[in-house]
């Protein structure tokens, strides 16, 4: 695996390739997305 510097490294994604979505876990997944997210900004209180 590509980045992976040992073995245990591999161990730990190897699950991760037999992985399978259902149609429905991948709607959802997509529904997320497209929401757009809002800027927050943290306010200043101005000094006196």
């Amino acid at each position: 695996m590509v980045g992976a510097r040992n073995a245990k490294e591999i161990e730990g994604n190897l699950d991760a390739a037999t992985l399978r979505l259902t149609i429905k876990e991948i709607a959802e997944i997509e529904r997320k997305k497209e929401k757009k997210s809002e800027l927050v900004t943290a306010g200043r209180k101005k000094q006196k």
